[in-house]
């Protein structure tokens, strides 16, 4: 069977998808793209070509094309077929920081996840294609978040990161999804299964921090990003990031940033009007 190559460009910005692929796909970007490409295999497998050689992409594998590198990949022959998740995300983002894998090739790195944690990065990044899509207001900002928790959870198997307790990971992953709610040391200490003596000093030996301070870190770049995002009034905003009192947020925020939520805002560039 003839490969069936080409050098389809989507659009830029930030997109997620599954492909399930034959026997003759292949992708060939020979200028690269400005952006970072994310491809998980969940079945079947996939072959990267560079210069220097080729990188298999076997299930429970996730490999990271950088930006402005050449991209040539597809369907492994030896495989017959390859059902993989991507994503394209946009370079210069704050992201970038959890992309830092072990090279396999030139503009190629790659990590090797288990199968629990295969699962739950392909289950951030449904849950992320099913938000871009969405005309929601808030569905921007929670696919960003989901596609932050995809790769957060790469984190855990990065060679090149700290290696955190996994105990730590399962208090990370809670403050992702329950930002809205209490969340105090002796809440996070039943999560991870520790006394509340001994999760404190985990996350100061680990983390750099107290508990309570990386919550606040937490709740403040979640407010920030609805504030960017959306048109969510400063109230609303407050209680989606645990705050049940919209002045003590608004003091909280002024300590951390300088300036209130609303002038923080305010100071954001405004799209421009159409005509």
């Amino acid at each position: 069977m003839s490969a069936l190559v080409t050098e389809f460009e989507p659009a830029a910005g930030t997109l997620v998808g599954w492909m399930s692929q034959a026997t003759g796909y292949r992708v060939r970007r020979l200028a690269g793209r400005d952006d970072h490409l994310l491809l998980l295999t969940r079945d079947g497998a996939g072959l990267i070509r560079t210069a220097a050689g080729t990188v298999p992409v076997p299930p429970g594998t996730i490999v990271h094309l950088d930006r402005a590198s050449p991209q040539d990949y597809g369907t492994d022959p030896a495989a017959g077929r390859w059902g993989f998740w991507y994503a394209h995300l946009p370079a210069g983002d704050t992201l970038d920081a959890l992309l830092d894998w072990p090279a396999e090739q030139p503009g190629v790195s790659r990590l090797v996840l288990d199968r629990r944690i295969a699962d739950r990065v392909a289950a951030a990044l449904e849950e992320a294609s099913m938000l871009l899509p969405s005309p929601g207001r808030h569905s921007g900002a929670l696919a960003r978040n989901a596609l932050e928790r995809a790769l957060l959870w790469c984190e855990t198997r990065n060679p090149r990161a700290q290696q955190v307790d996994p105990r730590l990971w399962q208090v990370l992953e809670h403050l992702h999804t329950h930002l809205a709610e209490p969340l105090g040391v002796p809440e996070l200490a039943e999560v991870a299964g520790l006394s509340p003596s001994r999760l404190q000093h985990l996350f100061t030996d680990q983390l750099g921090g107290t508990v309570m301070a990386h919550v606040e870190s937490r709740r403040m770049e979640r407010a920030r990003l609805l504030l960017q995002s959306t048109e969510l009034p400063v109230g609303v905003i407050a209680a989606q990031v645990g705050y049940a009192d919209p002045l003590y947020f608004s003091t909280r925020f002024r300590l951390r940033h300088g300036v209130s939520p609303t002038g923080w805002r305010q100071r954001l560039p405004r799209p421009p009007r159409a005509d």
